[in-house]
């Protein structure tokens, strides 16, 4: 599922991994969210660069052509 912009076909995407402990936490990527945007959970996006929150952390994700890259929050 692409978030924010939309996949075309031949178009470089990635995934995204978010995780948070404790689980269940709302995602935020750039302005998107969704009934369905909670953790564990993995998205297929557009080559680039993201902010993504979740459980209160904030981070500039990069999405690179053909990899996978994670995001994990802890809260304290």
């Amino acid at each position: 599922r692409s978030v924010g912009r939309k996949v075309a076909p031949g178009q470089p995407c990635g995934q995204l991994i978010v995780t948070s402990q404790p689980g269940g936490q709302q995602i935020r990527i750039g302005r998107n969210t969704g009934l369905e945007y909670f953790t564990t959970r993995s998205f297929h996006l557009s080559a680039g660069d993201y902010s993504v929150s979740v459980a209160g952390c904030t981070e500039l994700v990069k999405i690179r052509a053909n990899q996978q890259s994670t995001l994990n929050c802890t809260r304290k």
